[in-house]
């Protein structure tokens, strides 16, 4: 459900390592090569935190009632449906 998250295995303490990359990874093929993208993305983050709570308040009550409408009405993703 996660495509961008690689999970480790829970600690003893019930903490989990998670490692979130952009959608399109990491790029592998530049490593190495001094070439980087990550400065776009630190320009764009830094101002988006802000936006996200705003837009996260005011979308939330909207977003998980679509997500009970959605589910009330039998519909589901290849990934998690089952028979019945």
């Amino acid at each position: 459900m996660l495509p961008s998250a690689s999970l480790g295995a829970k600690g003893p303490d019930g903490r989990q390592p998670a490692l979130y990359e952009p959608i399109h990874g990491s790029a592998p093929d530049i490593a190495g090569q001094g070439l980087r993208q990550s400065d776009r993305h630190i320009r764009v983050v830094r101002h988006v935190p802000a936006l996200l709570v705003r837009a996260w308040q005011t979308m939330r009550p909207l977003l998980e009632k679509a997500v009970e409408r959605v589910l009330a009405e039998g519909y589901r993703t290849g990934d998690i449906m089952q028979p019945a």
